[in-house]
């Protein structure tokens, strides 16, 4: 029986925004949850000055058990993204003369520049595929004002009947704000 190739992830990690730390954090437990039978994992980490760096090590991070000080790996290579512009819809990660092909991208960005629809935006216009909501949809999501007045509709998706509709609305009264 012909096995499965493996698809390769890119996770991104870390960022420019002042939830830093918080990405970091994130990406640990989902590099940790990934079936390494299934996927090829190449961590991707971005400083707060917004360089890319490909980790070079099995040590993805410095005090990773320290939530406030966890930090990305010194043994790291700079980056160059380049994109194959026809219907394979992959990139490559080019530390110097490694070439790594990515099948998809794994955002585990945090804040600004991560889930505020900047980097599924960029990453749509490389062509490259990604997991999680698309630009539209991490633009608008994180913004109460805007997804306020979409609440009754979003609770009438939810709901089964009217009763159930109008004791989910009811309970939106009781919500604090933020709530995502």
């Amino acid at each position: 029986m012909k096995s499965k190739k493996k698809i390769t992830v890119a996770v991104l990690m870390g960022g420019r925004s002042a939830e830093h730390e918080i990405s970091l954090q994130s990406a640990k437990n989902v590099i940790a949850a990934m079936d390494k039978k299934k996927y090829n994992v190449v961590p991707i980490g971005i400083d707060r000055s917004g360089q890319w760096y490909a980790i070079n090590s099995k040590k993805l991070f410095l005090d990773e058990n320290n939530p406030k000080k966890i930090s990305l790996s010194t043994h790291r290579t700079e980056i160059i993204i380049k994109t194959d512009h026809d219907i394979t819809r992959t990139c490559s990660v080019t530390p110097y003369r490694k070439m790594s092909k990515i099948d998809v991208v794994f955002p585990v960005l945090h804040g600004t520049y991560g889930e505020d629809g900047t980097m599924q935006g960029f990453l749509e216009t490389l062509n490259v595929p990604y997991v999680g909501p698309d630009v539209l949809g991490s633009a608008i999501l994180p913004n109460d004002f805007f997804v306020m007045p979409l609440f009754p509709f979003l609770i009438l998706l939810l709901s089964k009947d009217m009763k159930s509709y109008q004791l989910l609305l009811k309970s939106r009264e009781n919500l604090e704000f933020p709530f995502l």
